[in-house]
């Protein structure tokens, strides 16, 4: 018997619809059942309310936490590899989602994404918070494009949202343990029962660690290494039969090593010409102090014996359900989030020291003479934020009323280059002190109306009001500048849409929508009178779709969209005072267009697949030379993922699974600027898995190998002004291993 990848399962209280290619949570299927199981109704919560899949217009993707397990996913960054038109990039400092196109083009600390970011339908301001492991989850679920009205905040990409397990009526637990490449070991479990006769308790825990993927030229030191520990405890007691207490609280710790970044000189050794972007590539440039490349992911270039990621995050939440009659439904959330995050770079990526040659650079001016260029990042962020909802639901109507406030107190959020800030000994910007406090409100309404049997008109609106208030210089004990900003953003949202039915499991669907993303500052880099309020970005977005049963065995959603994007912010980076800078600005507008496609089939009892492909094109409008014409950052304009899984029964008292994962990406730019060498080749990468699971389920053994081929590809990159020189974040190599799973 087995589990499917593509079936669903029904859950209460989700923000998000849980789409068909998660795998079943229900008791296993026979394999005569499994085909037509696959595509049979599943149940969503995707506008706060029970509806069926097929019945919700917005373009989702989704994996359930089996999903999730049987894929080995074990970060974020895993998921995005399944979704059309979705990227994953590293800045180094903040990882982060892309979405159609849109991110954030930052790397500070103070900035919020613009693909928003929930756990349990808590928002996480914080990007440091957001650097969460893969466990004990329900699902992980996507939305692409703007979500100006249920959710709102800073989501003109769209929202990742992962939902936790929560506590079962029923004792259950499991305990898996995973070993694998670079002395990997991934310990995890959950427990989960009845506490009393209305009271469910969960407990879960995952410890993940490594010996580090990287070497070292210059040490036996290993860098990308992994040491983490992440604790959850949920609790759910029912008040009354409408009424229900549910609470989580969660720790987690990490005490990583940074990896060394790679290194790509853009002089011609010989006369210190520009060399061109595939020549960058090749490995043959050299620095603007004649350093020479180093473009091997598998080994750093660095003289330090370390680079320390540490980041500990803890916090939770107060949920309270109540149904008033038939008709009605009460929903509070209260949550705190805590985050304290420090992370250093080696940003020269060299062993040299930084000397008196960079004259070169200076022009003679500032003679550095510094041992490492090390970068310093740190923030300590305390959140806030509180939801009430109030829902109707009614045979021609349904309705959402809602208001959610959110503030976040940032103190400090740093950013030091000691060598250089001791050397230099002035008010260059180079290293920050700040402290950044955010305060938000908002007010949403939405209404689905059936117009007739077939057509409903969907109608939303939210305003939001922002006040950010920013003190920044230039040392935490003796500063020689004090700046003090403020900025004030309020923005009405919306969606207009209209969903098409004429028959049992198809919906047609278009709206248009707009959502925003707030104003900022600049906390990085920033020089006396450097960081002024950044406006805000919006959206406006057009899409039209399809969720179509094409036979009992195959399932597709397609969805075609056309965005314009305003006054998007970017950082740019310059040369201040000879050293490295960079400025956040307000770039320009920028068009994007494209389309996706999902298929899920199971032709047979045995064989089922998940495909997808995403097209994408942009191009940015900007009086600034820099960026005019240019393509928006990870904007490929062709990417594809794909599973496919073959069942073998009755093998051995259970069965067996052989399972592939694919996914293409097409060429693109690493930075809104396209810059010659921060560009990417189009690549494929290929995961394998096999795995014996018993008849019930109770145990599995599986083994498996990611990035198969051992693929070199970078995550993120930048530029660091006339140093003449890009880094490059590097993807995992190979990684293989194996794992066993007991159920109970």
């Amino acid at each position: 018997m087995a589990h499917s990848i593509v079936n669903g399962s029904r859950s209460r209280g989700s923000a998000v619809a849980l789409l068909a290619v998660a795998i079943a949570i229900s008791p296993p299927l026979s394999q005569t059942a499994l085909a037509q199981a696959v595509l049979e109704e599943i149940v969503v919560t995707a506008r706060k309310r029970d509806e069926n899949l097929q019945e919700v217009p917005i373009a989702i993707t989704a994996l359930s936490g089996d999903a999730i397990e049987r894929l080995g996913f074990q970060s974020p960054g895993q998921i995005a590899t399944q979704i059309p038109n979705v990227q994953f990039n590293d800045e180094g400092t903040i990882p982060q989602f892309n979405i159609r196109g849109i991110q954030l083009n930052d790397f500070g600390d103070g900035n919020e994404a613009p693909v928003a970011f929930y756990i349990d339908e808590v928002y996480k301001g914080t990007l440091a918070g957001q650097t969460v492991g893969l466990f004990d989850l329900e699902r992980v679920e996507v939305l692409r494009g703007p979500q100006g009205t249920l959710f709102g905040r800073n989501t003109t990409g769209g929202l990742a949202h992962f939902v936790t397990r929560k506590p079962t009526v029923e004792g259950e637990g499991y305990l898996s343990a995973q070993l694998g490449s670079f002395s990997q070991t991934i310990i995890e479990g959950a427990l989960s029962g009845p506490l009393a006769e209305a009271a469910r308790g969960r407990i879960a825990a995952k410890y993940n660690k490594d010996d580090g993927w990287q070497g070292n030229t210059q040490n036996s030191s290993r860098f990308a290494a992994t040491d983490a520990l992440a604790l959850r405890a949920s609790l759910e007691v029912d008040l009354s039969d409408s009424a229900m207490l549910s609470a989580m609280v969660h720790y987690g710790d990490q005490d990583n090593v940074s990896q060394g970044y790679g290194l790509a000189g853009t002089l011609n050794p010989t006369n210190r010409a520009p060399c061109s972007g595939s020549e960058i590539l090749a490995g043959g440039c050299v620095t603007a102090i004649g350093e020479p490349s180093n473009l091997n992911p598998r080994l750093a270039n660095t003289e330090q014996d370390t680079l320390q990621f540490k980041n500990s995050t803890s916090g939770g939440y107060l949920r309270f359900d109540w149904s008033v009659g038939n008709a009605l439904e009460f929903v509070s959330i209260s949550a705190v989030e805590r985050v304290d995050k420090f992370f250093q770079e080696d940003s020269d990526a060299s062993p040299n020291p930084v000397n008196n040659s960079l004259r070169i650079v200076t022009g003679g001016a500032v003679p550095l003479d510094l041992p490492a260029f090390l970068s310093n990042y740190s923030v300590e962020s305390s959140q806030f934020t509180q939801e009430f909802r109030l829902s109707g639901d009614r045979e021609k109507l349904n309705w959402v009323l809602g208001a959610f406030y959110y503030t976040d107190g940032k103190d400090p959020l740093r950013f030091e280059v000691p060598q250089a800030e001791a050397t230099l000994g002035s008010p260059t910007g180079i290293g920050n002190d700040a402290s950044l406090d955010t305060d938000s409100w908002a007010v949403f309404a939405q209404t689905d109306w059936w117009l007739t049997d077939t057509t409903n008109l969907i109608v939303g609106v939210r305003f939001t009001e922002d006040e950010k208030d920013l003190t920044i210089s230039d040392s935490a004990t003796n500063p020689t500048f004090v700046d003090n900003e403020f900025l004030s953003t309020d923005s009405v949202t919306w969606k207009l849409g209209l969903s098409w039915q004429p028959a049992a499991n198809t919906n047609i669907y278009g709206h248009v929508s707009k959502g925003f993303k707030s104003g900022t500052f600049r906390t990085t880099f920033s020089p006396p009178g450097g960081a002024p309020p950044v406006g805000e970005e919006e959206v406006l977005a057009y899409e039209v779709g399809a969720k179509i049963d094409l036979a009992d065995w195959a399932r597709i959603y397609a969805a075609t969209f056309y965005s314009d994007y305003t006054d998007f912010q970017s950082n740019a980076v310059t040369t201040i005072n000879g050293v490295p800078g960079s400025f956040l600005i307000n770039v320009g507008d920028a068009d994007i267009s494209g389309s996706e496609l999902e298929f899920i089939l199971a032709p047979t009892d045995n064989f089922e697949a998940i495909l997808g492909i995403g097209w994408l094109d942009t191009e940015i409008a900007s009086s600034n030379a820099a960026y005019d014409g240019n393509q928006l950052a990870f904007s490929p304009d062709t990417n594809a993922n794909g599973v496919v899984r073959y069942t073998f029964p009755d093998v051995g008292a259970g069965y067996l699974t052989l399972q592939a994962t694919a996914t293409y990406t097409a060429s693109l730019f690493m930075t809104p600027e396209n810059l010659p060498g921060l560009a990417w080749d189009s690549y494929t990468m290929f995961g394998a898995r096999a795995g014996w699971y018993s008849a019930n389920d109770r145990y599995s053994l599986e083994i498996f190998s990611e990035n198969l081929g051992d693929e070199d590809v970078a995550l993120g990159g930048f530029g660091v002004g006339s140093f003449n020189y890009n880094a490059y974040i590097w993807a995992p190599p190979r990684r293989s291993g194996v794992k066993f799973n007991v159920n109970f």
